[in-house]
Formats: structure tokens, sequence, C-alpha cells
């Protein structure tokens, strides 16, 4: 998260960038080397195996494109939302509650059963914080924080 004065940005973890940064780099070895991952590919990758490849790479490049492109926006009263899919923008009093979702945390918008998922927020069980980082979203949007304690059982 970012903060200076008015605006505050959330984007997908550091962590997260670096992992889709480094996973198409340590499957390079069937491309550069493919004797080391299968012996009987001494003369180089089969041609058959090269649309499965081509369609990994292309899943990679995906998933990187939607870590480094996801970001949450808060300018004054305005609020973007940029997922992989498209961005919306909205006025921040037009959010009335946020929760933790599937794919991200949700914003539940007045006015209707409308809701936002932003992808750069993740909802996980683990966390680095006191609280996960979409408390900190609720708080900032909605001036409360909302219930996020799970009671677990050992």
């Amino acid at each position: 998260m970012t903060e200076t004065t008015g605006h505050r940005t959330w984007r997908v973890r550091g962590w997260v960038r670096a992992i889709t940064l480094t996973v198409p780099v340590l499957f390079l070895a069937p491309v550069l080397w493919p004797a080391s991952f299968n012996p009987t590919w001494i003369n180089g990758m089969p041609a058959d195996q090269y649309p499965s490849m081509a369609l990994f790479y292309l899943v990679l490049a995906v998933c990187i494109w939607a870590s480094f492109r996801s970001r949450l926006d808060l300018t004054g009263d305005t609020l973007t939302v940029t997922n992989p899919c498209g961005s919306y923008t909205i006025r921040v009093d037009q959010v009335w509650k946020v929760v933790p979702g599937s794919w991200g945390t949700e914003l539940h918008l007045t006015g209707g059963q409308r809701r936002l998922v932003v992808f750069a927020v993740q909802c996980t069980y683990l966390t680095w914080g006191e609280k996960p980082r979409w408390v900190g979203v609720a708080e900032a949007l909605t001036g409360q924080e909302p219930e996020w304690r799970i009671e677990r059982e050992d």
C-alpha cells in the first residue's frame, strides 16, 4: 500500500509478483535443456510438445500481467478498481460493506445487489500483520472496522 496526501493504492503483494516472475524462469529447463527434463529428448524437445509449452507460457504471461495490472486506488472520494478484466470508478460513498471473497475483497455497493471484486487484495488465512489487508481497505472506505476475526478450533 502506498500512502500520499489524499491518495492510497493497494496492489498485489510484492512476493506474489515475484513468484509470477520466477515460475516461468524455473520452467525454462525443458525449453533450453530438454534432456534435463526428459532423458529421451537428447536432440531437443519433440515438436508435438511445442503447443502445450506455448499454452503453458501463455497462461503464465496472463498471470504476470494480472498481478502487475490489478490495483485499488483511493483518491479523495473516488475509488478506482482495476482488475484484469476491466476498470471501474465509483464514489466511496457508494460502498456500504466490504467483505472477503473467493476472488478478492468484495465491495458491496448501495442501490442494488451489485458487487465489485478487488482482485489485488486477496483474502487468505495467511497474513503478516495484526489484521488482514482487506480489513485495512474496509476501514479506509467505510471508516469503521468490519467483523473479521475467525474463531478456529484446535
